[in-house]
């Protein structure tokens, strides 16, 4: 099973890299999936996780598409942000990294997305915390460290805020609905 979860990946990710799906991106997510596919041991999980490794590449290539409706600073700012995830990442470093002021890039940013810097970077942290959360058995303590909060309870706050639950009730929920799809 682990040979066609690689195959599989292998196949989906040159057709992400095709349509422009960075290396960085297409290694994190074989890696994750490939961690995960080793703990788990009934047919129907296999199943489920080709699915899901299939929506999320074609998610990668969603938002690469929707990328290049932004000026070049954006998109480079964007790029430079999914890149640095798992780093603490400042309004400075990114507007120092497009070449702009830290207090206009503050400003293009928000009326080219239509949301803050920082909510950004946290609707993408927890975008991959909840991937975290879903396909691993690393703990949320864990995760929180992996995405740089500076720390578990803040960690818990965001992604409360952001998805209305918290990360243990997702992961808990998440595992029910998988158990469900088995039966």
């Amino acid at each position: 099973n682990g040979i066609i979860i690689g195959a599989f990946s292998t196949l989906i990710a040159k057709a992400a890299f095709d349509a422009g799906v960075g290396f960085d991106d297409i290694y994190s997510i074989i890696y994750s999936f490939v961690k995960y596919s080793e703990e788990i041991d009934k047919p129907t999980d296999y199943q489920i996780l080709l699915c899901n490794i299939s929506e999320t590449f074609a998610q990668k290539v969603k938002e690469l598409r929707q990328r290049k409706k932004y000026p070049v600073p954006i998109q480079k700012a964007i790029t430079y942000i999914e890149n640095h995830l798992h780093y603490p990442i400042t309004l400075a470093d990114v507007a120092k990294r497009v070449n702009l002021s830290r207090a206009y890039f503050s400003q293009y940013f928000t009326k080219q997305t239509g949301t803050t810097m920082q909510k950004y970077i946290a609707m993408l942290k927890v975008d991959e915390a909840e991937n975290l959360l879903r396909y691993t058995h690393q703990s949320i303590g864990e995760i929180s460290r992996a995405l740089a909060f500076c720390s578990q309870s803040y960690f818990t706050e965001v992604f409360k805020e952001l998805t209305g639950t918290t990360p243990a009730e997702f992961r808990k929920k998440y595992k029910q609905s998988v158990g469900a799809k088995e039966r």
